[in-house]
């Protein structure tokens, strides 16, 4: 087997200037070195190598480029005449932004220590800040901590921190006065409604639908069926749930009678013990860690299932402790609160579902606690079970405000927390 040892060459290691030739040359040499070398791992990891090498220079040609004079529209021009797309072409003018404001963040993708997502959500949520995010160690620190899947979702939580109540109030009546519904048809000649407004009111109805898509997914043979003998695809149950909404119908046995009352929204008030005080403002979040606006908040504490959640000073959830077989509905609404959806690839909650750390029926007998159980969606908890996974969790860096963080990762389950292999009936 050939050993893969030309990476030297190269590594960029900033703004300096380049003999393309000679560039060429090397990248040209590498790729025909590794189409020859008979080991499928060695080669792709040389090839994340180059990829993140070519990320930062280019990130650090564009970011030399708008120093000298440009623009984000003449960056995104300059990239979408080598062959991307539009938004790739804004994605690497944005990476240059952060680039231009903290250099070393290209010099940590080309040495690995940074991979593109991680980078691409720091660039977006620099975006969001006026160029905070870029310089913040913070936020570097727990996008790294995070992983590729996570970074997105706690890159968004920080951009969420950094607003004041008045700045979520001040958004959600922007998007309020534009909000707007028009009806189109398409380009494949189908019948289209267009709801624009503000994220709350699109989060509560788009939940909705897919708590009513996910019964007519059930109502369908769910789990029992394999999925290409389902009548209908899963885009179908949502059209088909929210016409049912609409229209006060119902498909499904567990669906309300026609023209009864939209059931109450559930609205999880979030409370770190360190910031409570009797007589202090109470702030909403909703399943995303987003914070709500105070109307809407108002407005729905008028009509909603109140869930109280309560953190101690580890992060850990208190008063929620249960012992059995399966996570109970005070577990799984605990689970949401504090997992905000799958802790692995940050998937809905509405799609997730508990999976127990060390499984039930292991020799290691896992038990069905708080601490125990993790919101995991149907195809993450497939791969840990199908590949004898295991799940484990680290303190993260704290959030701006000292709030814990965790950390999941996934490792090989040792033999004791191996579940027998269910046998088909």
């Amino acid at each position: 087997m050939r050993s893969v040892s030309f990476m030297a060459t190269l590594t960029f290691g900033g703004p300096v200037e380049l003999d393309l030739d000679l560039v060429r040359t090397h990248v040209n040499a590498a790729c025909n070195h590794l189409a020859n070398v008979h080991a499928d791992q060695p080669v792709l990891d040389a090839l994340g190598d180059i990829r993140r090498q070519i990320t930062g220079l280019e990130a650090n040609t564009l970011a030399a480029m708008k120093r000298a004079g440009g623009s984000d529209r003449k960056n995104e021009s300059a990239v979408r005449s080598t062959g991307v797309t539009k938004n790739e072409a804004k994605q690497a003018a944005s990476r240059a932004n952060a680039v231009n404001a903290n250099p070393t963040l290209a010099t940590q993708l080309a040495k690995g220590e940074l991979n593109e997502p991680e980078l691409d959500a720091i660039a977006h949520a620099n975006d969001e800040t006026n160029g905070k995010a870029a310089i913040s160690t913070e936020l570097a620190k727990r996008v790294r901590a995070a992983g590729p899947d996570r970074a997105k979702a706690v890159a968004k939580e920080w951009v969420d921190e950094q607003r004041t109540q008045d700045d979520t109030d001040t958004r959600y009546n922007q998007q309020r006065r534009r909000r707007t519904i028009s009806r189109f048809t398409t380009r494949r000649q189908t019948a289209a409604i267009l709801f624009e407004g503000d994220n709350e009111t699109i989060d509560q109805v788009w939940d909705t639908i897919t708590a009513d898509a996910n019964a007519l997914y059930r109502a369908d043979g769910g789990r029992d069926i394999p999925i290409h003998k389902h009548p209908r695809t899963r885009d179908q149950r949502r059209f088909d749930a929210f016409a049912n909404r609409m229209l006060r119908t119902s498909s499904t046995e567990s669906d309300s009678a026609p023209g009864s009352a939209s059931p109450k929204a559930t609205v999880h008030i979030i409370t770190h013990l360190p910031d409570w005080t009797p007589d202090g403002p109470l702030e909403g979040f909703d399943l995303t860690g987003r914070r709500l606006p105070k109307a809407v908040l108002d407005r729905m504490l008028c009509d909603a299932n109140y869930v109280g959640t309560v953190f101690d000073t580890t992060g850990e959830i208190l008063f929620h402790g249960r012992s059995k077989r399966f996570a109970t509905p005070a577990q799984i609404r605990a689970l949401i609160a504090r997992d905000r959806g799958c802790v692995l690839c940050t998937a809905h909650p509405n799609r997730c579902e508990a999976h127990h750390l060390t499984p039930w029926e292991s020799p290691a007998s896992g038990e069905t606690n708080i601490d125990e159980l993790a919101l995991v969606c149907a195809d993450c908890h497939h791969h840990i079970h199908d590949n004898n996974l295991t799940l484990e969790w680290a303190t993260g860096p704290p959030t701006s405000r000292g709030h814990p963080t965790r950390t999941w990762r996934t490792r090989p389950a040792h033999p004791h927390e191996i579940a027998p292999h269910r046998t088909a009936a």
